[in-house]
């Protein structure tokens, strides 16, 4: 039995993260397309009018924010469960959650891909369920080198325990 326990979240930084990412969208694409309506003629107008690649680079990170999106995760780990849910930040009110809650003898492998040109690592679990094996895939944002090794040092000892 692993006596280690792990709880970890990334749920204030994830919130913080979308909020600066509609703060600039506001900022970097509504809000000069308001000032080019009301006050074209203007310093603040003229100056977007002779800069639009401006909202429009700002129109493509909003994209690829929102294309990649922000996940929200919560690890928690202890003697007996695996308890894992990853979501988006935003678009998780009309997705369902990934979630998963299995005890230790369940787990087979795994594995965490670091994506390119992404903040999200993905962390793939391997689960035997009755006759079939089963892959579950868990984006985390932000994930940082620590926690990942935390979260692979503490699966490790589940896995050389179960092999024992």
């Amino acid at each position: 039995m692993i006596k280690k326990n792990l709880n970890l979240s990334n749920y204030k930084i994830a919130v913080l993260f979308t909020l600066f990412i509609i703060l600039f969208g506001v900022i970097g694409f509504i809000g000069p397309l308001i000032l080019l309506n009301l006050i074209p003629h203007s310093i603040i107008g003229s100056f977007f009018i002779h800069n639009t690649f401006l909202i429009f680079l700002s129109i493509l990170v909003l994209l690829y924010f929102t294309y990649t999106g922000v996940y929200i995760f919560k690890v928690n780990i202890d003697s007996y469960i695996i308890a894992i849910t990853s979501y988006r930040s935003l678009s998780s009110i009309f997705q369902k959650r990934d979630y998963i809650d299995i005890p230790h003898g369940m787990l087979v492998d795994f594995n965490f891909f670091n994506r390119p040109f992404s903040l999200n690592t993905t962390l793939m679990l391997k689960i035997k369920s009755k006759n079939k094996e089963i892959v579950k895939r868990f984006n985390m944002t932000m994930l940082s080198s620590k926690e990942k090794h935390k979260i692979s040092n503490i699966l490790i000892d589940i896995l050389n325990y179960q092999n024992e």
